[in-house]
């Protein structure tokens, strides 16, 4: 999102950039193993602020992966955003980077974001591999 846009889409996207805090095995198979992650991250973009997600993924033998979780958001402004979703990633890179694909919900007692309460996310596969973006 180095570039100007004047798209609707480019005004209310979202880069986040997450750092796995901590892994939980959950449950172990012969065909997956399904762990859960919290990460902490930086959100730039409509707003700026911190994330924090507690995510259950359940990975298959091949690599790819699906998804389910919580995320709490707070802006530098002191919004508070919370959203719910799920979805599915790609095998992981040699960097051990997951791309990830997804949607879900988000709401928040904030006035001045109102208009996010009930709204739609989705998360697509970003074109810098560091990165996944919601918008």
């Amino acid at each position: 999102m180095s570039k100007k846009s004047t798209s609707s889409a480019a005004r209310h996207s979202l880069t986040i950039r997450s750092k796995v805090k901590l892994n939980r095995i959950l449950q172990i198979t012969n065909n997956s193993l399904k762990i859960e992650i919290n990460d902490q991250g930086t959100i730039t973009g409509r707003y700026t602020g911190t994330q924090l997600s507690t995510i259950d993924q359940t990975t298959n033998q091949d690599g790819t992966s699906s998804w389910s979780g919580k995320f709490m958001q707070m802006t530098n402004k002191g919004d508070i955003i919370v959203a719910t979703g799920s979805g599915s990633g790609e095998p992981p890179t040699s960097k051990g980077i997951v791309k990830i694909t997804g949607e879900g919900e988000m709401w928040t007692q904030s006035t001045r974001l109102a208009n996010l309460n009930g709204a739609r996310w989705t998360a697509k596969k970003p074109e810098d591999p560091r990165l996944y973006e919601m918008g």
